[in-house]
This record gives C-alpha cells, sequence and structure tokens, in this order.
C-alpha cells in the first residue's frame, strides 16, 4: 500500500479524473499538483519539491500540452518540456527513493474531430487522432 501518493498533472483530465476516485483509497494521501505549484521542466525545483513531500509513489500525468493545432506548431518545444518533465520527475523519484512511478499521456486518445476544450466524454466519440483504422 502506498500511503502518500504524489499526482502531478491534477488539474487536468486524467488528474481531475482520479481526483474523484481518491476516496475509494482511503489508507492513501493524494498531493494533486498542477504548474503552479512546481515547473517540472526544471530539474532543481522538480527535485526540492519531491524531496519536501516524500511520496512513497508518484503518478506521473502532467504535460504541456494545447491540443493537436499547439502540437502541430511547436512539435519540438513540446517534445522538449514534456521529454524535461519525465526525466526530472524520474530522477526526483530515484534520489527520493520513491517506490512507485506510473506515467502517462492522455491528449492522443481523443477523436481528431473532438471539440475544444477537451472533455473525458469525448474519448469515445471516435477513434484516438492519428489512428489509422484498416478495414
Amino acid at each position: 500500500m502506498y500511503r502518500k501518493i504524489l499526482v502531478t498533472g491534477g488539474a487536468a483530465v486524467a488528474g481531475s479524473a482520479l481526483k474523484s476516485i481518491t476516496s475509494e483509497y482511503p489508507g492513501s494521501e493524494f498531493f494533486f499538483i498542477s504548474s503552479k505549484d512546481c515547473d517540472l521542466t526544471n530539474r532543481d525545483k522538480t527535485i526540492a519539491y519531491v524531496s519536501g513531500l516524500q511520496p512513497d509513489a508518484i503518478i506521473h500525468l502532467a504535460a504541456i500540452s494545447g491540443g493537436i493545432g499547439l502540437s502541430m506548431k511547436y512539435p519540438a518545444t513540446l517534445l522538449r518540456d514534456n521529454v524535461l518533465m519525465n526525466f526530472n520527475i524520474l530522477e526526483a523519484a530515484r534520489l527520493c527513493n520513491v517506490k512507485k512511478i506510473v506515467m502517462t499521456l492522455t491528449t492522443g486518445m481523443y477523436p481528431a474531430n473532438a471539440p475544444l476544450p477537451l472533455k473525458e466524454d469525448y474519448i469515445h466519440n471516435g477513434y484516438p487522432h492519428g489512428w489509422k483504422h484498416i478495414t
């Protein structure tokens, strides 16, 4: 059992969904953070934040995203920032002896024609963006 769980991306779609079911885990205390709490692209700030919290587990859901338009306009910038966040979370977890890490992203799971802003209800309105359906 993981008692203290840090959840990055706590204000986004997946984080909000997770927040809605935390009562099903009464033995665990969840800490939901967003970019306002810590700049995860900054190695030193990420390590300091994780070190200060000392979680048993991290659910890393944070990402720089803004829909397909932003991804197409700034692909290298988004890749760099998201890779930095992933590396920084992994390094902070290593240095702080975090026992478990779960990492995932959600933006590519929405259909290409999903209305903006994205809502969780839109996930099943078609194939994921970029999916090649073979018949």
